[in-house]
């Protein structure tokens, strides 16, 4: 399957001088070196919990560190529900914008990607998606805002924003949040304060 990059170089060697050819070709192939603080444009939502971002002509792949994308998981049961998804919402109100990335320690996964927040003008992204029910907490492994999501997460529950208004989704997060505590306890990781793992039931706003 071609890549958004890989198109792009297949058109402009196609419809262009090699020269041209040769210069999208090498952008592509340039390992993309991200530091903390860097400012990058989002080019593509990969997933409500993925981006694509360019910097200095190249691009390179970045996930939003302490989400979790249920679009999979909703879409096939309601194919209407497409703008309240959070690639959708990504799409819409981040691509083409410079933002701040806030890197992870260590800084990739296990999967080559980068791992980190998204702040634009000071707002953190990742959050915003939590505060409006575009996506869960990922509490597999811990990570610093760890509690801050959390708690933007139940008073989204609360106050039934997004997903969080559909039935049966709550049973849906709480199951995966009790496979990624077992995992973290397999590693003797301490457990969050979660209260989706014992009561699927909103919290009182």
């Amino acid at each position: 399957m071609f890549t958004m990059s890989k198109r792009l170089i297949l058109t402009l060697c196609v419809t262009s001088a090699p020269l041209a050819c040769n210069k999208a070709a090498d952008l592509a192939s340039r390992t993309v070196e991200l530091s903390e603080g860097d400012h990058v444009t989002v080019v593509e939502a990969i997933k409500g919990d993925e981006v694509r971002v360019q910097k200095d002509g190249a691009s390179t792949r970045l996930r939003l560190l302490g989400l979790y994308s249920m679009d999979e998981a909703v879409a096939p049961v309601d194919p209407g529900a497409a703008e309240g998804l959070a690639a959708s919402l990504l799409t819409t109100q981040v691509v083409g914008k410079v933002v701040v990335v806030r890197l992870n320690n260590p800084p990739t996964d296990t999967h080559g990607r980068f791992l980190g927040y998204l702040d634009a003008n000071g707002k953190d992204l990742n959050l915003a998606l939590l505060e409006g029910g575009r996506v869960i907490v990922y509490t597999e492994f811990p990570f610093d805002r760890e509690m801050l999501y959390l708690r933007a997460e139940a008073q989204a529950r609360a106050a039934g924003r997004g997903l969080w208004r559909r039935v049966g989704f709550a049973t849906l997060a709480q199951g995966l949040r009790k496979q990624w505590l077992a995992e973290r306890t397999k590693r003797g990781q301490p457990a969050p304060d979660d209260e989706l793992l014992t009561n699927v039931e909103p919290p009182q706003p």
